[in-house]
């Protein structure tokens, strides 16, 4: 009887210690991988509200027979305004981004942009055919974007986070069709590449 006790069943507290550094390595996996998730999730929130604002121009600019203007300011607003001739401009809408997401081009972008509009180095990027920098998107009648030469406004605008927890994102815009494309910037062995 009293050898079994001197042995009584528990752990050593190199056993106790090696357990909660497996705890605190899965702990600390864990919250890296919510962080991501988390800011990958309001990175698509952002490109959501973005596509939605130009989406909603365009579509009552056809349906209203009106022209619209949708302007892009950083670091993540965005405002649309209907325009009648001879009069001042009236104001739709103001959006902003989530916080933490904002209109970013971060450095190592690459060239050309998606679509082929941009140099990727301005976060918005529009009127490419007048050397592109455009922060503004004039929707007309017919349902085209217009730059400020009367020419179909291709652009691209950038989306991404300061902190760079979730790879940037971007939608391009063909003017002459009003039409958009979302893009996730991926790592390839050739280097970044849209996809």
């Amino acid at each position: 009887m009293r050898h079994a006790k001197g042995h009584a069943a528990g752990f050593s507290l190199v056993e106790l210690v090696i357990v909660i550094a497996v705890v605190m390595i899965g702990l600390a996996v864990a919250v890296v991988n919510i962080r991501t998730g988390l800011a990958s999730s309001r990175l698509n929130s952002g490109v959501q509200i973005t596509l939605s604002q130009l989406r909603l121009a365009r579509e009552a600019a056809v349906a209203r027979r009106m022209s619209y203007r949708v302007t892009f300011t950083q670091p993540g607003t965005i405002l649309t305004e209907r325009l009648v001739q001879g009069q001042p401009p009236v104001q739709e809408r103001t959006i902003t981004l989530p916080p933490e997401v904002q209109f970013l081009a971060p450095p190592g972008l690459p060239s050309p942009g998606p679509d082929g509009f941009g140099a990727g180095r301005a976060a918005i990027d529009f009127d490419q055919a007048n050397g592109g920098g455009s922060n503004v998107v004039l929707f007309v009648p017919d349902g085209t974007a217009l730059g400020a030469a009367g020419s179909p406004d291709d652009g691209v605008i950038y989306i991404a986070q300061a902190r760079g927890l979730a790879p940037p994102r971007a939608i391009s815009m063909w003017g002459a069709t009003g039409r958009f494309k979302v893009w996730i910037l991926t790592i390839t062995k050739g280097g970044p590449k849209w996809i």
